[in-house]
């Protein structure tokens, strides 16, 4: 009897050991919080998402004039061009603008004849948090949208006239002062290449 037990209790020992050395498995479906996306996978998506917007150029109001750019093109300068917006150092695909000291949303609308509201709407702008608006933002323009005439006239000073710089004034802030004026028009106008030629009581043409 006792002999018997022994052989028995060999045998589940001999049953059990290979169960112990047996390696676990893996689950093959991982939680999500495990998952990771592979840099292939990242760059290919870039690449892609790259090559639709070069495909499909956006449509984009300047001055009254409809151009259509692709968002790797950025604000395209000569040689010959006056020296303006010195201050920013981030090139913006058209169809946004980057705000500048001196400038607001409102008039950003009136410089790109748009409609302010919607340009308000595309960008969470609010009448409470318009003041608050930093330099370096960068909005969205809406595209087919005009001024509207409703919300006054588009320029915010009569022009042409000639206006006094005072201390602290860029092209940028002075064109918008007058809303519907550019700052390279400024420049153009009045021969500037540096903002260090903004010194007060210069008198300039405001076209």
């Amino acid at each position: 009897m006792k002999k018997t037990k022994i052989i028995l209790l060999t045998l589940v020992l001999l049953l059990l050991l290979p169960a112990c050395k047996r390696e676990k498995v893996v689950e093959p479906i991982q939680p999500l919080t495990k998952v990771t996306i592979s840099p292939e996978r990242d760059v290919l998506f870039t690449a892609t998402q790259q090559a639709w917007i070069n495909e499909n150029p956006l449509p984009v109001n300047v001055n009254g004039t409809v151009i259509a750019v692709s968002s790797t093109d950025g604000i395209q300068k000569s040689a010959a061009d006056p020296i303006v917006n010195e201050s920013s150092e981030t090139e913006v695909p058209q169809g946004f603008y980057q705000l500048q000291a001196g400038e607001t949303p409102k008039c950003i609308a009136r410089r790109f004849n748009v409609d302010w509201l919607k340009l308000y709407s595309m960008n969470n702008i609010s009448f409470e948090n318009e003041n608050a608006i930093q330099p370096g933002t960068v909005l969205i323009l809406p595209q087919n949208s005009v001024w509207n005439e409703k919300h006054g006239p588009i320029a915010s000073a009569e022009h042409p006239v000639q206006y006094s710089v005072a201390a602290g004034d860029t092209l940028n802030s002075i064109a918008c002062i007058f809303g519907d004026v550019f700052p390279e028009q400024l420049a153009i106008e009045n021969g500037i290449t540096s903002q260090d030629q903004l010194v007060p009581g210069l008198s300039l043409n405001i076209p």
